[in-house]
């Protein structure tokens, strides 16, 4: 059993933007003394790769659009698919479907930055000292995994996940003091309502 939570969020990732109907990868150049982001056009690959990302019938005819294509997604999954002879992947993380994860309205992407407890959009400053993530693209991880062979048996929200699972009847079935139950009882709506971690995080 293999369950991977929060992992995919974590892992560096490209990002890409549409302009005038082309779709350029983002790199960072050095300009004036500071970093500075620099586009070029993406390559064949790049493209190849976008299509599973979006899942192939998916069209992005946006302009000054920019969102994230996750390379490192394959060499996780394949390394996985090696190891297991037989069991279950579980794959725990806030993220989206192809269809949601590029809307349109989500011109900027999902890329965010953490520190001190602060979010920002802006990886290029607190060098070191922040956490950089983006949303996972459920679609892409699942596509990797059919092409691996791997059976893709569920995706679903971690809500409907833990109720199926039985959560509320543990809750329910133990012996907690007062206070402590009040305490248990947030922990357990930070995981399950839809305003907290209930539905953004999806288990695959």
């Amino acid at each position: 059993l293999v369950i991977a939570n929060e992992f995919f969020d974590a892992l560096p990732t490209e990002r890409f933007r549409i302009k005038n109907n082309k779709i350029e990868s983002l790199y960072i150049g050095y300009k004036n003394n500071k970093l500075s982001y620099c586009w070029k056009p993406a390559n064949d690959s790049f493209k190849k790769e976008l299509d599973r990302a979006k899942n192939s019938n998916q069209r992005l005819e946006y302009d000054n659009y920019i969102s994230e294509l996750n390379l490192n997604y394959y060499k996780w999954i394949s390394l996985l698919q090696k190891m297991l002879i037989s069991g279950a992947i579980f794959i725990i993380d806030y993220g989206y479907n192809s269809r949601e994860y590029f809307l349109k309205d989500r011109h900027d992407g999902t890329l965010v930055c953490i520190y001190n407890h602060q979010t920002n959009f802006n990886p290029l400053i607190n060098i070191g000292s922040q956490d950089i993530s983006s949303f996972v693209n459920f679609t892409h991880i699942s596509n990797i995994s059919k092409s691996l062979n791997l059976l893709v048996d569920g995706y679903i929200s971690q809500s409907r996940f833990l109720v199926n699972l039985g959560i509320l009847d543990i809750f329910k079935n133990k012996k907690y003091s007062e206070e402590q139950n009040i305490i248990e009882l947030n922990r357990l709506k930070n995981i399950l309502l839809p305003n907290t971690m209930g539905e953004i995080f999806k288990v695959l």
